[in-house]
């Protein structure tokens, strides 16, 4: 049974036919804080905060960031650009809100696994110095990319024809 499960954590490299580890538990290497911070600690505090942000906050106004950072591309086109709406869908998505989460913007589904697979990692190398390494194979990584970029496509050219009444 041992053996069963521990094929489903394999592959087999295309270009090279090694098969490699999809899944692997590797030891932190630090012995003190200055070679910990840098590998781990700036991505801990700054994913805590994240985090911390999107559970304290009830609606998207209680985030003071929201007041200071400028989005240029909404700025200089009166347009949405196809990042709007991830900071709303973060917190929808904290506060266990779904259909709210992909309404305002669907790439906080593919956003938000990314950072909490960083902050559990980031935590668990500081806590257990011990983490998961996910190595997702070349063309994973590339069929995420492509449908993020066709989804942000499609929501600026949405954008537009809304902006100028072409669907009437």
């Amino acid at each position: 049974m041992d053996n069963l499960l521990r094929k489903d954590f394999h592959r087999t490299c295309i270009l090279c036919g090694m098969r490699k580890s999809i899944v692997m538990v590797r030891t932190a290497k630090f012995t003190n804080w200055k070679e910990w911070f840098p590998s781990f600690g700036v991505e801990l505090i700054v994913f805590s905060m994240v985090f911390l942000f999107a559970i304290l906050a009830i609606t998207p106004d209680d985030i003071p960031a929201g007041k200071y950072l400028v989005c240029y591309f909404r700025k200089i086109t009166g347009l949405d650009c196809p990042s709007c709406g991830l900071t709303r869908g973060f917190i929808a998505l904290c506060h266990a809100n779904f259909a709210e989460a992909f309404r305002v913007n669907a790439l906080t589904y593919i956003i938000a696994p990314f950072f909490a697979y960083r902050f559990i990692r980031s935590l668990s190398a500081t806590i257990f110095k011990k983490y998961i390494e996910i190595s997702l194979p070349s063309f994973g990584i590339i069929s995420i990319a492509i449908l993020a970029f066709l989804y942000a496509f499609a929501r600026l050219i949405l954008e537009i024809c809304m902006k100028f009444h072409l669907f009437n």
